[in-house]
């Protein structure tokens, strides 16, 4: 399972900073992270392309997200081949009580629909998100103001390594 999660205000300019977390031996780490123009599908798609052809065999069968439809679309496009969840089709009942909120996202959220063999202590992305705080208070503490450049050099000469060597 692949983690992608948005933070925001890390710099002087309204651009979200994403983190892509993959889990490791230790934990889930960030592995990567892009910044984009605007928060569209179509500019977190062409970042998610980039990491497809640095890593051409990589092939997450499963993503966590917020509830963002940007995230969500960008994703299911792009990962077209992952696993889907099988709801219980022959339920009436079951699925006249879940079709008017929950059915149309229940795939994303249900820890039923879960494969037998994704079996991982992980249901939020809460670490991902102090993640992004610890990069927020603790290395861009004082950038408040900063540029994008002077941000992604703090991102790559401190918080990646840190995060690395932890």
């Amino acid at each position: 399972m692949c983690l992608l999660d948005a933070t925001y205000r890390t710099c002087r300019y309204s651009v979200p900073l994403f983190f892509l977390c993959v889990r490791t031996n230790v934990c889930y780490a960030v592995v990567g992270l892009f910044v984009t123009q605007s928060e569209t599908t179509a500019d977190v798609k062409e970042a998610l392309q980039v990491f497809k052809e640095w890593n051409p065999d990589w092939s997450p069968s499963h993503f966590m997200v917020d509830f963002s439809e940007v995230e969500i679309g960008a994703l299911e496009e792009e990962f077209q081949g992952s696993k889907e969840a099988k709801v219980c089709k022959d339920n009436d009942k079951v699925r006249a009580w879940f079709s008017n909120k929950w059915l149309p996202e229940a795939k994303r959220w249900v820890h039923v629909f879960r494969d037998e063999d994704l079996k991982v202590a992980i249901y939020t992305n809460n670490g991902v998100e102090r993640q992004n705080e610890t990069l927020k208070y603790s290395h861009l503490e004082g950038y408040k103001n900063c540029s994008l450049s002077e941000m992604l050099t703090v991102l790559v000469t401190d918080f990646l390594p840190r995060t690395y060597r932890k």
